[in-house]
């Protein structure tokens, strides 16, 4: 049900569908809920795949990101910019809506986990992903030690480090 909320047309009534998604990402009934978003991804009618590449965004799949490269290239504008949009939040990448890029960033990268990536952002020239990557992670669990994106970068590089082994060996998982 959430996942047909998810598509309404009312933004109120999907963006808090998306947003109670998100909140259950690693519960195995979501499973669900997530192949239907992609199946409407790839519908074929441009406002239900806008709104289902919003929807994967919000709820980070990582899974759904082959098909979003795909609708890039074959798609209405506007829902290839949807799909540019989900690829950007769930990778912390700008690569805009060229399929080509992120064709060759996903062949380099698929072999890592999501928290690889993220752990990568805290350490990116842009400030904005340094800050959605320390949010992220924040959330997922809360640091071990002090980050903050405006530190010199050899400072991020070395907390960074100390986080993520820290992740590792905790056993975290986003």
């Amino acid at each position: 049900a959430l996942a047909d909320r998810a598509l309404d047309p009312d933004p109120a009534v999907s963006t808090g569908a998306c947003e109670a998604l998100a909140g259950h990402r690693r519960d195995p009934g979501i499973r669900a809920a997530n192949e239907k978003l992609r199946r409407a991804l790839l519908s074929g009618i441009s406002s239900r795949a806008t709104k289902a590449a919003r929807a994967i965004g919000t709820i980070r799949d990582v899974e759904a990101i082959p098909l979003l490269i795909q609708v890039l290239e074959a798609s209405e504008p506007e829902t290839a910019k949807a799909a540019a949009e989900a690829l950007a939040g769930i990778t912390l990448q700008r690569l805009g809506p060229d399929a080509r890029k992120w064709l060759a960033w996903w062949k380099q990268n698929r072999g890592r986990g999501r928290a690889e990536w993220l752990f990568s952002g805290l350490t990116s020239p842009d400030r904005e992903t340094r800050v959605a990557a320390s949010v992220e992670l924040s959330l997922a669990a809360p640091p071990p030690v002090a980050y903050s994106a405006d530190l010199p970068p050899s400072e991020r590089e070395s907390i960074a480090r100390a986080w993520a082994g820290w992740w590792t060996r905790s056993g975290h998982v986003l």
